[in-house]
């Protein structure tokens, strides 16, 4: 992926979030009541009107449930013989833990958690963690390096598992990963990563070249507790993260880098 295009990607998918465009809206709204207070009431109105719904309703959590039930999670014991894994990136506040040289962890931390299970669990499996930096202007360290020096501390052996610092997306991590691995015919890997984002991942990786067991991690929604309650910051938080995702779908299949639209169990 070039630079052009992944930083067009990026700034896209930011731009597309809700409450971005609410806030946009709010502001264009406040501008139209110097010049067109009529039309300036009715947009601030309209987007108030919209604010207050999406804080009350669970649509964030009704739009994840069909992202996050898409793979369903496979019985280890049942699937036999594994030969690697790979974890996909995004569990770590670079930032943060640049600044401040500490492990700074975000809400996908459950990545890095069912990483440690899973090399106690399958001890002969081969290891990779897929953790570039994400930052449009290039700067900062990787999520692998962040990661690196807490790996031993935390129970995984030097050369335990091989470090991906090259990859800045998700279709670079199938990439990079692939080149790592080199999967031969026959070999079963499994792929790690946050539930809502196994459909798209495992779209990449089939294009990519291999046909790895989805593994979900890091579940969002719940069948039991999407509550109409006002709670605007997870219900927002969700809205954002199912809008992020499904976008995403749909950009990756647009220009070529899924295999399906929606990509499920089986053969796409």
């Amino acid at each position: 992926m070039s630079d052009l295009l992944f930083i067009v990607s990026k700034l896209a998918h930011t731009l597309v979030e809700p409450d971005s465009l609410l806030v946009l809206a709010v502001v264009a709204g406040a501008a139209c009541l110097w010049w067109r207070p009529r039309l300036g009431r009715i947009i601030v109105s309209a987007a108030a009107a919209v604010l207050l719904t999406l804080s009350v309703l669970p649509v964030g959590a009704w739009l994840l449930a069909p992202l996050e039930n898409r793979f369903p999670r496979p019985d280890l014991e049942q699937l036999g013989r594994i030969d690697g894994v790979v974890v996909l990136g995004g569990a770590v506040r670079t930032g943060i833990a640049e600044d401040r040289g500490v492990l700074a962890l975000n809400r996908y931390a459950e990545r890095i958690a069912e990483m440690l299970i899973l090399a106690r669990r399958l001890p002969e499996a081969k290891l990779i963690y897929a953790g570039g930096s994400g930052d449009i202007r290039g700067e900062g360290i990787s999520e692998a390096a962040a990661l690196a020096p807490y790996l031993e501390p935390l129970g995984l052996p030097t050369g335990r598992i091989v470090l991906e610092s090259a990859s800045r997306n998700t279709y670079e991590n199938a990439l990079e990963t692939w080149r790592i691995a080199r999967p031969q015919p026959g070999e079963r890997w499994l792929l790690v990563t946050s539930s809502y984002h196994l459909p798209r991942s495992m779209g990449v990786f089939r294009s990519a070249g291999w046909d790895p067991i989805a593994y979900p991690v890091d579940y969002q929604s719940s069948e039991n507790r999407r509550l109409l309650v006002l709670a605007p910051v997870r219900h927002w938080q969700d809205l954002n993260l199912a809008a992020h995702e499904y976008a995403g779908l749909l950009s990756y299949y647009w220009a070529g880098y899924s295999s399906s639209l929606f990509p499920g169990p089986g053969k796409d």
